[in-house]
């Protein structure tokens, strides 16, 4: 009996806390190559992969980013997200514009944990596309009213990366901003004295 996604995302995280990164990598791998296409866990071992923080960004991410794209099945983080990433740090920037493009225009698809545009805005974030990752953030608002509604945990995040950028972008205050003061003054407080440590 094949194993559950939920199964294998044990055993990843089971081998992310017990392996060397080395051998983490490799049983990750050979765990994809025992697998078929669209095995439940099959695209999620690809993106992690592909989006492991220990690992320089080469066209081999994009390879697994890709892989995980055409596997089809279920992921925590929807892999075209990292695809983004790859194509900016090595420079494939018209690439990169292309599918940001995409991305804005898309929803979440059912399968993935993330919400799109929540990773998205922060991956933006990391490869110093602040406006860009604005425009993301306020997508992912966009069925949320700040005076009516309380936020999901992708709206929460949203509220604080758009809150985040707006103010290393230097930008007024709009409903969105207030509402992520009210909800967390602490969080809004340290953002801006973040930011106003990195301006002095």
């Amino acid at each position: 009996m094949k194993p559950t996604f939920e199964e294998i995302c044990e055993l990843r995280e089971e081998w992310e806390g017990t392996l060397s990164p080395a051998e983490y990598r490799q049983r990750m791998l050979a765990q994809v190559e025992a697998m078929a296409v669209g095995d439940p866990g099959r695209a999620e071992l690809l993106e992690c992969l592909a989006s492991d923080a220990g690992e320089p960004v080469t066209e081999r991410t994009v390879e697994l980013a890709e892989a995980a794209i055409a596997d089809g099945g279920p992921t925590t983080v929807d892999p075209r997200v990292e695809l983004v990433r790859a194509f900016s740090l090595l420079g494939r920037e018209d690439e990169a514009d292309a599918l940001v493009r995409e991305l804005m225009r898309a929803r979440s698809r059912n399968d993935v944990m993330v919400g799109l545009h929540t990773r998205l805005g922060e991956v933006l974030e990391m490869i110093d596309r602040p406006k860009d990752a604005q425009r993301a953030y306020t997508i992912g608002l966009k069925d949320f009213d700040p005076d009516l509604d309380e936020p999901d945990i992708d709206e929460s995040l949203c509220l604080t990366g758009r809150y985040r950028v707006r103010r290393l972008l230097a930008l007024g205050h709009d409903g969105f901003d207030r509402c992520l003061e009210q909800l967390s003054p602490r969080a809004a407080s340290a953002i801006q004295e973040r930011t106003t440590d990195g301006q002095a």
